[in-house]
């Protein structure tokens, strides 16, 4: 695996199936403007809206086209800060909701901005 790809979970067709859930190599995330932050990702979660997604039943709220990747909860180590990052560094433990144009939190790897994310206090582990 190349570092510009990275696993993540998703579907590439429309499907009501689990079976055709797969671990995908998929292009990893960019820092595409200076608030946001790469996570490398220790906890995650499939939302009770993935499956949705995953038929196409949302797609006139959600302009979602294959392949698709789950989850919006995340929780990771923050690896990438853009350059107006002022609340975290690499190296911070953090957990938050993806903005719903970030969709991917099942996978190693997430772009977000600082905003949608918290530190997660010392007293706190990821499982």
């Amino acid at each position: 695996m190349s570092t510009d790809t990275c696993k993540a979970l998703a579907v590439t067709k429309f499907t009501g199936s689990t079976a055709d859930y797969r671990i995908l190599d998929m292009p990893r995330p960019k820092l595409t403007n200076a608030t946001q932050l790469e996570i490398e990702v220790h906890a995650a979660a499939v939302n009770i809206i993935d499956p949705y997604r995953a038929m196409g039943s949302l797609t006139l709220l959600i302009p979602d086209t294959p392949p698709i990747k789950f989850g919006y909860d995340v929780a990771g180590i923050v690896t990438r800060v853009g350059g107006d990052v002022g609340r975290f560094k690499v190296g911070d433990r953090v957990y938050g909701c993806l903005n719903s144009d970030e969709i991917g939190s099942v996978g190693e790897y997430v772009v977000t901005d600082e905003r949608y994310m918290a530190h997660i206090p010392d007293s706190v582990e990821f499982t």
